[in-house]
């Protein structure tokens, strides 16, 4: 299909299947910069390419364009692609992670359909993320929001481990939890989390809803600089 709007109305003659937005800031308009918005594509597509890369290409994080894209209405979970031409897949510290479950095809699609999807830059961080007891990817109403936010990484990689023998000689890996920030509508930093243990976290934050459709993610960082996008 050589429109997109020919591709978007091909996808909506099929009611039982996810997609998902590949390369979104690969060039200037990619996806038409996800305008006009469209409610029924959106019930569709239900996840965005943040992070991709691997082997020998460089890998890209597409933050700013994934917060535009969330500001336009749509809802979207962030996911990593290899995008990999070399053969050596799974030879990368990033994850898409589905939460569901159990490990099935109707299952995972289950999950990708309800957004209960993260993307993270270290390949043993967990993240949970609720709100009023929902779980990510959930749309809720409310005057106030009550976040359930836990992440933890247990792992510190290393060259000299097999898994990873794929590592650059001088990486080092440090999986102190540097900061934890809850985002909004915009990209705007509303709250900021900076845990007392190392490489584990609980946070309860509240936020006052002040009227309007708004979106909330929470992305950790960790010292060497790892991200984590809910």
């Amino acid at each position: 299909y050589q429109t997109l709007s020919q591709y978007y109305a091909w996808i909506l003659t099929y009611d039982d299947i996810v997609a998902q937005f590949n390369h979104p800031d690969m060039s200037a308009n990619a996806f038409g910069n996800f305008t006009p918005y469209d409610q029924n594509v959106d019930k569709l597509f239900t996840m965005f390419e943040l992070g991709n890369g691997s082997g020998h290409y460089s890998y890209a994080n597409a933050e700013k364009k994934y917060f535009t894209a969330l500001d336009l209405g749509w809802h979207i979970a962030p996911t990593h692609g290899e995008d990999n031409h070399d053969g050596t897949w799974g030879e990368t510290m990033r994850r898409t992670v589905i939460v569901a479950d159990k490990n099935s095809n109707d299952s995972l699609l289950y999950a990708m359909s309800k957004m209960r999807v993260y993307m993270t830059e270290d390949p043993n961080f967990t993240l949970d993320v609720l709100a009023n007891g929902r779980y990510m990817g959930s749309v809720v109403e409310g005057d106030k929001l009550t976040f359930n936010i836990s992440g933890s990484d247990q792992v510190r990689e290393k060259k000299s481990d097999a898994m990873y023998n794929y590592l650059a000689a001088d990486y080092v890996s440090n999986d102190e939890i540097e900061k934890v920030e809850l985002i909004t509508n915009g990209g705007k930093v509303i709250d900021t989390h900076k845990p007392t243990s190392s490489t584990s976290f609980e946070w309860k934050p509240e936020v006052d809803i002040k009227g309007g459709q708004q979106w909330f993610l929470v992305k950790v960082t960790q010292k060497d600089g790892e991200q984590v996008y809910s």
